[in-house]
């Protein structure tokens, strides 16, 4: 999950619940904070304050992320995230191939992997 200072909300909730169960590595920066659901009710014609009416809780931290944002498994700028995320997801997987040399006829699979991972690399 790619993440930034401006995901909030559903899409925390979304990315919380993941990153809690283990289905998903977070990837970016630490998100916005905002759990509690609630609405704004105007106090006068220059005032309006938003009260939260309700509260998130995740069945497996017993907890949420009000105020202090999801916290990326690899926290960088939202900028490098993409780039991040799919050269850590090109090294695991050639990891797990390597480790499963029995099942063979990857060479080839592994040759591209490695050439993407050196372009990458030479771009950074």
């Amino acid at each position: 999950m790619l993440t930034s200072q401006k995901t909030f909300s559903a899409a925390e909730e979304f990315t919380y619940n993941l990153q809690s169960i283990g289905r998903a590595i977070v990837v970016g920066e630490r998100t916005g904070g905002g759990a509690h659901p609630g609405q704004m009710h105007r106090i006068n014609r220059e005032f309006e304050v938003f009260i939260p009416d309700g509260r998130a809780i995740n069945p497996v931290t017993k907890g949420n992320w009000e105020g202090v944002g999801v916290r990326p498994d690899l926290e960088v700028p939202q900028d490098k995230a993409f780039d991040v995320s799919y050269i850590t997801l090109l090294q695991s997987e050639l990891k797990r191939l390597s480790d499963q040399p029995i099942l063979g006829g990857y060479e080839r699979l592994m040759d591209e992997i490695k050439q993407t991972l050196e372009k990458k690399s030479v771009l950074a």
